[in-house]
């Protein structure tokens, strides 16, 4: 029996190393692939993080990259609203050719999306451009019942109106861009509303309004010449366009009394009015006749009538546009052309 019994614990011993030795094996495969495990687990999760991170950061680079859409109802304000935000807006004007009829132009649909998806609108006021704000409200009630966010209007959208900035109102003097203290007051504004919306360029709109205001200057130094050399110039007009400009050239108003309250109220000028214009051109007792170029139809004929008198007398024109030439790069620059006509015009002697 004992002989039976050595041989018998002889015979198991190398199966209890055998099976020592493979679970030993096998707690060691398990340990290495479970560090392998949580090792490729750790991985993913912090590629993850890394992508997460990443496209974090494209998206903020691409919103910071996105220019302010801005949207003016005029070329004028469009062209303000461009040289003051510089590279940082994108700017889209409703009406671009000087052609187009100021008082009976109505916006496209597309130009209606145009503006209420912008996030800055421009525009005059004082009853010249009312179909702005009335396409954003339009636009705005008829999305009231739509899902399609593509064609939503923008609710942030801030608006800018040069009338309401000064006080003007509806049945005022429109023609505010003419005016000095109306162009650098927008200006102002403008930088300040860009500078909130874009707060980490503010630096870059303040260097913008700076290098407007030095135009400003230049404008108000040639303006300061001729106003001292042609105190004793006066003009007579057909509209009130050219009223702030010549206000701040210090030409004169000669129309009579009764004509420009006429032109204030929208009405025509009276037959015995157009008869005293007519003798002061004929008698060269005014240098200077001041017309827009869209008259009401109600004026066109007394504006061809005084326009011949005026060149058979030898009376300068000015014609003025409500509508900013393509040919000109900046409102200063066609401000700055038009007082230089003028200084030209008024060199020029009585024959």
């Amino acid at each position: 029996m004992s002989g039976l019994s050595q041989h018998t614990r002889a015979s198991h011993t190398p199966y209890r190393i055998l099976s020592h030795v493979l679970a030993t094996v096998f707690v060691v495969c398990t340990c290495v692939g479970l560090l392998l495990g949580l090792s490729a687990c750790g991985t993913a999760s912090s590629s993850q993080q890394q992508s997460a991170s990443t496209q974090h950061t494209t998206q903020q680079q691409a919103q910071e990259s996105q220019p302010i859409t801005i949207v003016a109802s005029l070329p004028q304000w469009g062209a303000l609203a461009s040289q003051l935000g510089g590279k940082y807006v994108k700017v889209t004007s409703c009406i671009a050719d000087q052609n187009t009829s100021i008082s009976n132009f109505t916006p496209t649909q597309e130009q209606q999306d145009t503006i209420n998806k912008a996030q800055l609108l421009v525009m005059n006021g004082a009853g010249l451009d009312d179909w702005m704000k009335q396409s954003t409200t339009t636009q705005q009630n008829d999305q009231s019942t739509q899902n399609d966010q593509s064609t939503q209007s923008n609710q942030n959208t801030q608006i800018i109106n040069a009338a309401r900035i000064i006080g003007a109102n509806t049945g005022d003097n429109p023609y505010l861009w003419f005016s000095s203290d109306v162009r650098k007051a927008v200006a102002q504004e403008l930088t300040n509303t860009l500078s909130n919306v874009d707060q980490q360029h503010a630096d870059y709109f303040k260097q913008q309004l700076e290098a407007y205001n030095t135009e400003e200057q230049n404008i108000a130094d040639s303006i300061q010449a001729i106003a001292k050399d042609k105190q004793q110039y006066t003009y007579i007009t057909t509209s009130t366009i050219g009223q702030y400009l010549m206000s701040d050239m210090g030409i004169a108003d000669a129309t009579p009394d009764t004509a420009t309250q006429a032109l204030d109220n929208g009405s025509a000028i009276t037959t015995e009015d157009v008869g005293r214009m007519q003798s002061m051109l004929e008698a060269r007792q005014t240098q200077l006749l001041v017309r827009s170029t869209q008259p009401a139809d109600a004026e066109r004929n007394t504006v061809n009538l005084l326009g011949g008198i005026a060149g058979r007398s030898d009376v300068p024109m000015l014609d003025l546009s409500p509508i900013m030439p393509a040919s000109y790069a900046s409102l200063p620059s066609w401000i700055t052309a038009i007082v230089n006509h003028v200084s030209t015009d008024l060199a020029m002697p009585m024959q």
